[in-house]
């Protein structure tokens, strides 16, 4: 029992000292989390990435909003990307100088970045940031948003991506480890 007792208490200091070593790899730089989510799914990896290293977020919205209805918003996604479409998105402000790190969140759209995203990364340049791409899928892992990012954030370090399926998109473990990895 008392084995035991010590042994989970190794664990949880093991998490506490993941979550120290995360916190002191962003206080070296300044973060900022841009992304899309229709969901909820990228919001909640979002909003765990900004506990874990103390980054800003902002939010891309369409300027029309894709329907609450997964079927209307699939015909819409398909109709866009079958004729090339990439939606008008809401103004935001950022000036990229101020960031040493750009956190990209998207859904996986048929194995390709959101379309309200890939507007925001076409309208929005910056150059010589570490850029990491993180989204959340239905069965297709990162597929091809990784080089949708790299063609879109040419001139940038373009880190390894990480993929979440659907509604278990908040392993704030993985996404420690992958922080860690490549941030420092």
């Amino acid at each position: 029992m008392k084995r035991r007792v010590f042994l989970g208490c190794l664990g949880v200091l093991g998490v506490a000292h993941m979550e120290i070593n995360a916190a002191e790899a962003q206080k070296k730089t300044k973060s900022l989390i841009i992304y899309f989510s229709r969901t909820g799914h990228v919001e909640a990896l979002a909003k765990t990435i900004a506990e874990l290293t103390g980054a800003q977020m902002l939010k891309v919205e369409p300027i029309e909003a894709y329907p609450n209805a997964y079927s209307e918003t699939v015909d819409i996604v398909k109709e866009q990307m079958n004729k090339g479409i990439v939606p008008a998105i809401k103004p935001l402000k950022v000036n990229f100088d101020d960031f040493d790190v750009i956190y990209l969140g998207s859904p996986t759209w048929w194995g390709h970045i959101s379309r309200p995203m890939e507007r925001f990364l076409t309208d929005n340049k910056f150059k010589g940031k570490k850029v990491m791409l993180f989204t959340s899928h239905g069965g297709s892992g990162v597929a091809h948003t990784r080089e949708d990012v790299q063609r879109l954030c040419s001139g940038n370090d373009i880190a390894e991506s990480n993929a979440f399926y659907g509604g278990s998109a908040n392993d704030k473990a993985d996404l420690q480890s992958w922080i860690e990895k490549n941030v420092s």
